[in-house]
């Protein structure tokens, strides 16, 4: 039973970002995909990245290590202003890669993601790499003014089988890969390098590699950004919001100095979810619970709004509310009968202004339609972020414990 839902959750994977590079390069195309730097942790995204892909390279029986260069420490850059979900877009197409054309390799079967920094743009790791499509200088990104901007870069390490020289010279055109055989073997859109180029290029940054069959390979890219500070709301002290440090895998270090992220201790936070589709709230209420969570559900906006009135948050609740259920976060589906989610959240919001709560709720939007309009509708009725379906819990966990944190 294991090993048939690992095939279907690699199938699914598999199929999501074969769609997801479909609709990037049609952006891309239509000269509609935009960079938008906000605020991030260096190590609650490294996490993420971490906890994207521990299961596949658990699956794939390669060993997954993330490391943050003594570089970081030494700029003492802790947060940072750059686009974190087109930084993901880009690893995750190289991290995928990396154990892809890793697990078919030699005893030694390791994949190592990197980040680093660097003042300018003469970055120690390139030296060796050959650039993709340099052509003059990195483009620039507009970044707010009066803030120094630094190079970010991140290295993808693998010991998988490595490329000869057809491969390497193909990797980043588009719709090919490093030879024929490449898709009979381990499928792919041919466009996920492709994409990563045209990404860290938006970004002002480049991108370049190393292969040698048989030595495996490594990719590294870097874009502009600049140093920021934590959310006002975000404890001063806090060096990772999330994080709690995670090491994803008990592999060796390469260098004593180089830190690790370690795993999320479980919580005990209470979550009303509200869903409802019944199999999608009993299959992620199960995850959740999993997770150490105390799970309530609603099947719709009323519904959810009514547990609100029944809960110690309410403050015409009875004299005995201590005893009632709290709620610490709100997972809410977007489009729902009767009453939906945007519906909901605005009237959990005006319940709020008009003293009716005695505390800020979380909600954090469950949604299928991850367009960026639909993601602003979504903040604009109140909610504090969103979750785009699909989705896997350990991001959604991710999520959940960034904005508990955030708001605490």
């Amino acid at each position: 039973m294991s090993d048939s839902a690992e095939t279907i959750m690699s199938c699914a994977l598999h199929s999501k970002r074969i769609t997801d590079d479909i609709l990037c390069l049609s952006k891309l195309d239509s000269s509609l995909l935009e960079i938008s730097p906000s605020a991030f942790s260096i190590k609650a995204f490294l996490q993420q990245v971490q906890s994207a892909f521990t299961p596949e390279a658990t699956h794939a029986k390669v060993t997954l290590a993330t490391e943050i260069d003594p570089s970081i420490k030494q700029l003492n850059i802790r947060w940072v202003t750059a686009d974190s979900g087109r930084l993901m877009q880009i690893l995750v197409n190289l991290v995928a890669n990396a154990i892809k054309f890793t697990r078919d390799g030699n005893s030694t079967r390791s994949v190592t993601v990197t980040v680093g920094a660097s003042p300018t743009a003469s970055i120690e790791v390139f030296r060796d790499l050959i650039v993709a499509g340099r052509n003059g200088s990195p483009k620039s990104v507009h970044h707010s003014p009066g803030v120094a901007e630094f190079f970010l870069w991140f290295r993808v390490r693998d010991t998988g089988c490595g490329m000869d020289a057809d491969g390497r010279a193909r990797i980043f055109s588009r719709f090919k890969q490093a030879s024929p055989k490449t898709y009979n073997k381990y499928g792919g859109s041919g466009l996920g390098l492709f994409i990563s180029q045209k990404l860290a290029t938006l970004q002002g940054g480049e991108i370049g590699f190393r292969s040698e069959i048989g030595c495996g390979s490594t990719f590294a890219f870097y874009i502009t950004a600049q140093m920021s500070n934590p959310p006002e709301t975000q404890h001063s002290n806090s060096f990772e919001p999330l994080a709690l440090q995670k090491n994803g895998s008990n592999a060796p270090a390469n260098g004593e100095n180089l830190h690790r992220i370690e795993s999320p201790p479980k919580c005990s936070l209470s979550v009303l979810l509200v869903e409802d589709n019944l199999v999608n709230q009993k299959v992620l209420s199960k995850q959740l619970t999993r997770h150490g969570y105390h799970v309530s559900t609603a099947d719709n906006g009323k519904h959810a709004f009514e547990c609100i009135q029944s809960s110690r948050h309410w403050k015409q609740a009875s004299p005995s509310s201590s005893l009632l259920p709290a709620i610490d976060v709100i997972l809410m589906d977007v489009e729902m009968p009767i009453v939906d989610g945007l519906a909901c959240t605005r009237m959990i919001r005006t319940a709020q202004e008009d003293g009716l709560l005695d505390e800020h709720i979380p909600i954090i939007a469950i949604t299928a339609n991850a367009r960026p309009e639909q993601l602003r509708r979504t903040i604009g009725a109140g909610m504090d972020d969103a979750v785009s379906k699909p989705f896997r819990v350990a991001d959604l966990v991710t999520v959940i414990n960034r904005v508990v944190n955030r708001l605490a």
